[in-house]
């Protein structure tokens, strides 16, 4: 808490600080994994693919004002607001440079015969 003698009232004082706040106790919360059946998992699998094609068409339908929000952006008089819409425009568009990665790996196979 702030100390009294800064003369500042409690009722005017500034927001504290994240060092002055009370700590509060935080407590992870670990869901119990669920193991699935196969006969559960086929069960499961047409709510799946029926949830997976609603998000895509969905996302279908918000791409047209998505690509025209982009557009007005690139209008905008902020340079950086442009830019960021220009390299939004062409990583989505063109798609970004590939990414070279070197793997070094030594595996062993053990034939069980």
């Amino acid at each position: 808490m702030r100390p009294a003698s800064s003369g500042v009232t409690l009722a005017y004082a500034p927001p504290p600080t994240a060092l002055e706040r009370p700590t509060a106790s935080f407590r992870c919360r670990v869901r119990p994994s669920v193991e699935l059946t196969a006969a559960q998992a086929r069960k499961q699998w047409p709510k799946a693919e029926a949830a997976l094609k609603l998000a895509e068409l969905r996302l279908r339908r918000l791409a047209g004002p998505a690509v025209a929000t982009l557009e007005r952006l690139l209008l905008a008089d902020s340079e950086a607001v442009q830019l960021g819409a220009a390299n939004s425009l062409v990583d989505r568009g063109i798609g970004q440079a590939t990414e070279k990665i070197q793997v070094a790996a030594h595996v062993t196979v053990r034939k069980p015969w």
